[in-house]
């Protein structure tokens, strides 16, 4: 999905879908009473007594009333009174139209209702369909880096280090040792930029060398994931890793990892010291007034579980958390971590601090 215009404070997005996953996400999204504005279809009445017809496109908006996403056709279809229509066109307004989303068309949603835990999830979700991964294959003479996306070019760069060619052993091993260092020196900035899992390869033992000294860093310890063989550290070596069955795999598994990381961190603490973990959302969000929440974790079908009186407060939490820097989690509900979640009640709030 393109996302060509947001504005939060009007609580608007402009966006264009390009895949059905898209649509489904706009179904998600899409609440009664939003506007939708789009291209569409009318057929317009004309002549002394209106009985002359023509099919015109037009562009309105609509006050949602009901949706319907056609997975055969590809296209989302959104009901409603017509609010905003062409000036040229009379008494269209108040008439019921249906806007159909398409793949590769613009439209603008605006939400009726500031919605923070709907924008969130919207934006997490794009998130991950913007998946990076990052392949690094190593020998002793040669580095390749892989930056690849799941949709658009891999951006690569290479390394070379000396030829060891006939050297004493000493010598080849000075070689390796300023090879290595040099690697480190040329990638860790680059990856903790990059919020992406790693997999490191390589016909020989220099991936796991490389790998120790990335893991060294706080900010790539959890990153690097995989250390797989390849038979050359060329682009090569890369595309050799991108075929392999553990890229589909790792991928799945990192976005887990990092859920799965938060709530035994959450178990942990909820050992330890219980009154640094919240569970009730009239409490979590007294805390988080206070400033005093430093993670909040929420199940990707919480609104399926929380009492429709407490959606308020939702909004609530999740603007007072980020405003005051915590961090907020959104756990995949059907996953092992989300199954411990959801028998909490779905949302639990890890505090800073005590507060009495």
């Amino acid at each position: 999905m393109r996302v060509l215009n947001y504005d939060q404070e009007k609580n608007f997005i402009v966006l264009i879908p390009t895949s059905l996953e898209d649509l489904l996400l706009l179904y998600d999204f899409i609440d009664k009473k939003d506007l939708v504005s789009g291209r569409t279809h009318r057929v317009i009445k004309f002549g002394e007594n209106q009985e002359e017809k023509e099919k015109v496109q037009i562009n309105v908006t609509i006050e949602t009333e009901e949706k319907f996403l056609d997975f055969q056709k590809g296209c989302l279809h959104v009901s409603g009174r017509i609010i905003e229509g062409p000036e040229d066109i009379e008494g269209i307004k108040g008439k019921l139209q249906t806007i159909s989303i398409l793949m590769n068309k613009e439209y603008k949603i605006q939400k009726r209702v500031e919605d923070k835990f709907k924008w969130l999830l919207l934006f997490r979700r794009l998130e991950e369909k913007a998946r990076k991964l990052v392949v690094l294959a190593v020998d002793s003479e040669e580095a390749t880096l892989a930056i690849i996306p799941e949709v658009g070019e891999i951006e690569v760069q290479t390394f070379f280090g000396e030829s060891s060619g006939k050297r004493d052993i000493k010598a080849r091993e000075h070689l390796l040792s300023n090879f290595i260092e040099e690697l480190e020196k040329s990638l860790v900035g680059k990856l903790k930029t990059i919020n992406a899992p790693i997999i490191i390869a390589g016909p020989g033992f220099m991936k796991e060398k490389l790998a120790e000294r990335l893991k060294s860093y706080d900010e790539l310890r959890d990153k690097v994931i995989a250390i797989v063989p390849s038979t050359s550290a060329s682009i090569a070596g890369v595309n050799e890793v991108i075929k392999n069955d553990v890229v589909g795999k790792v991928l799945g598994e990192f976005k887990a990892y990092r859920e799965a990381k938060a709530i035994e961190d959450m178990l942990r603490q909820l050992s330890h010291d219980p009154s640094l973990v919240l569970f009730d959302v009239e409490k979590i969000r007294e805390f988080a007034q206070r400033g005093a929440v430093s993670l909040l974790l929420l199940v990707d079908n919480i609104t399926s579980i929380l009492d429709p009186k407490f959606y308020g407060l939702l909004n609530e939490i999740l603007i007072e958390v980020e405003g005051h820097g915590g961090t907020v989690i959104i756990v995949n509900s059907k996953s092992e971590s989300g199954k411990k979640l959801r028998s909490l009640g779905g949302i639990a709030a890890m505090l800073r601090y005590k507060i009495f």
